[in-house]
């Protein structure tokens, strides 16, 4: 055997093989994967001190679960509108308004809070400790 055949082979094991992972990475899920994740409601993504969906749109009997993805910074999910500090001078000071529906804490990177709409209507909601984060879940 030629030493230029001999190192060939390999290298054309190692294309196929890359060639046969690459086609596997790229096909779709199975369904079998996607119900063991154990997820039955909406994700949102709390990342860049903001709400990443919003408005989300969803059907009654939904689950919305947040998750904080922002390292070292803390959010809460509160339902209600925030308050307004105004500009001084040209407008006055309001209080948040939190309704009591649903008030998650989400302390760092990781932490998940979901809350089930039974009810048909739009909802606002807000970060306490950053009132310029706001969302709605409009649900049908």
């Amino acid at each position: 055997m030629s030493q230029t055949s001999r190192f060939k082979r390999p290298a054309v094991l190692v294309m196929a093989a890359s060639i046969a992972l690459g086609a596997a990475a790229c096909s779709e899920p199975s369904s079998s994967a996607s119900v063991a994740s154990g997820s039955t409601g909406e994700a949102v993504d709390v990342v860049n001190i903001s709400f990443a969906t919003d408005p989300i749109e969803i059907d009654a009997g939904t689950e919305v679960i947040w998750t904080n993805r922002d390292e070292g910074v803390h959010h809460t999910v509160t339902s209600g509108t925030p308050g307004d500090k105004g500009v001084p001078g040209l407008g006055e000071e309001k209080e948040a308004s939190p309704d009591g529906l649903f008030d998650g804490d989400l302390p760092d990177a990781g932490a998940s809070f979901g809350f089930t709409f039974d009810d048909p209507g739009t909802y606002a909601y807000y970060c306490t400790v950053h009132s310029s984060m706001t969302g709605k879940v409009i649900v049908s």
